[in-house]
């Protein structure tokens, strides 16, 4: 479990210094929403649902990123 977590860390530290864009382009994950920060924005992006069951027990679980970017073009851009 240890080293999927690792592997998972190494492909979304690949993204760092490229564009929100970019990031959606390759892993087909798009923002949900945004809000501004100072010199940039985060991007919330919501992962797809995953449906677990246990015997009688069902469970719906999702993942949910936060995406810190920095300003890296003219302002009012997408994926800035």
């Amino acid at each position: 479990m240890e080293q999927v977590e690792e592997d998972r860390s190494e492909r979304i530290r690949a993204f760092q210094g490229r564009t929100m864009a970019d990031f959606s382009g390759e892993t087909g994950l798009t923002p949900s929403s945004f809000y501004p920060i100072t010199g940039g924005r985060v991007f919330v992006v919501d992962g797809p649902p995953v449906n677990s069951s246990y015997g009688g027990y069902s469970n719906v679980t999702a993942c949910r990123l936060l995406i810190q970017t920095q300003q890296n073009g003219p302002t009012g851009t997408a994926d800035a």
